[in-house]
């Protein structure tokens, strides 16, 4: 039998196919939360690529999330392809609130994204865990340090140590740019700014681990 049927029908079904996809098949957004006019299969992709391609980001200029927020809305929704979706909140006591409603749900659990991004370098961090049993144990122990008073004193400490970690990371990328290479091990940096963050709360001073890092 001669294939042609199946050549011409394959031809023509093809972007039979791609059209419905493209025009009837698109994110559905969550109720009561903004958005940007959904237009394609692909939901917002086709916007942040542009806004990347062209401002280098999507934070600054007129990129996607400036032009979100511009309307005021203290929340906004990004479609990433035909069922994930993102939720930005810019407003920091409607994320307040959102956190502090009670334990931790699923609606507000940690994002797959997120969980990947830590789970290499903290496997057993918080940031890494969904709501379980492992989660739950951090949370006893940490609850008596979220309160305002402990974390007003611990901000500066923690800053600091944030922005250690940050020259630490800045003088890899230049060592390894100039052999070449294109990426580092962070997993001890980490560990060595947890630290110091914990002796400059307790002691009142880093002991500067993460200068032993091989920077």
């Amino acid at each position: 039998m001669s294939p042609l049927p199946y050549v011409v029908g394959a031809a023509c079904g093809i972007p039979l196919v791609y059209v419905v996809l493209t025009k009837w098949i698109r994110p559905k957004p969550l109720p009561g939360i903004p958005h940007f006019p959904i237009t394609s299969f692909w939901g917002d992709i086709p916007r942040v690529a542009n806004d990347i391609r062209t401002h280098g980001t999507i934070f600054d200029g007129k990129g996607f999330m400036v032009e979100a927020f511009r309307s005021g809305a203290s929340m906004w929704q990004m479609f990433v392809g035909p069922s994930a979706k993102w939720v930005a909140v810019a407003d920091a006591q409607e994320l307040e609130d959102a956190l502090n409603r009670g334990p931790r749900s699923k609606a507000i659990d940690q994002s797959d994204i997120t969980s990947t991004s830590f789970s290499g370098t903290i496997p057993y961090g918080m940031v890494s865990l969904k709501s379980n049993d492992m989660w739950r144990k951090h949370r006893r122990v940490t609850n008596p340090l979220m309160t305002s008073k402990y974390l007003k004193s611990m901000t500066p400490a923690i800053a600091d140590n944030a922005r250690s970690l940050v020259k630490l990371w800045e003088s890899k990328i230049r060592k390894v740019k100039s052999k070449g290479a294109t990426c580092f091990s962070c997993e001890d940096d980490f560990h060595y700014i947890a630290m110091d963050a914990i002796t400059s709360i307790t002691l009142g001073e880093s002991i500067l681990m993460w200068t032993t890092s091989g920077a």
